[in-house]
């Protein structure tokens, strides 16, 4: 029986209903698609193998019909000679939609400085991260090279001495 026997205030705050909605209620009436989900797998991985802790990614759904990405570790524990299952759920919907979002945003970056004919790179300590294609063909050098080059070291003169000050 995997009753929720108790949960601190977040929980119920977190699945958007009231301590009382989720009293005496299993992981099944939140829980996604409980038997695809990582934590029936790790379920039976901790019966089998006696693993005490285990970290796992799954979904659940809100008192609002909402779904919600949590991540979750997961223990199994012994309360007074019995086992128990404690579980800390994490809201990580919001984190994985800024991941989402950052990936997209970086796509979009890359697909453009490739494409421009303008010069590109990305630079932290006066080193090189990123040159795009432009800046390999209007330099003469390759990318090894550009890599291992100070930015300040490809310009001249009173270039140089203008981009120092501004550094």
């Amino acid at each position: 029986n995997e009753e929720l026997l108790e949960f601190n205030n977040k929980f119920p705050e977190m699945l958007r209903c009231s301590r009382a909605d989720l009293r005496g209620k299993s992981r099944s009436h939140f829980e996604l698609d409980q038997q695809q989900s990582s934590l029936s797998l790790a379920s039976s991985v901790l019966s089998v193998t006696k693993i005490k802790t285990v970290d796992f990614d799954t979904q659940f759904r809100c008192g609002d019909n909402e779904i919600i990405d949590v991540n979750a570790t997961f223990w199994v524990i012994d309360v007074v000679g019995r086992q128990a299952q404690l579980m800390i759920a994490r809201n990580v919907t919001e984190r994985r939609k800024a991941e989402l979002q950052l990936r997209e945003s970086e796509e979009k970056f890359r697909t453009l400085a490739e494409a421009i004919p303008s010069l590109v790179t990305i630079q932290r300590d006066q080193r090189p991260l990123y040159v795009n294609p432009a800046m390999i063909v209007v330099s003469g050098y390759s990318q090894e090279e550009l890599q291992k080059a100070s930015f300040l070291d490809l310009l001249r003169g009173l270039e140089r001495d203008e981009v120092e000050r501004c550094l």
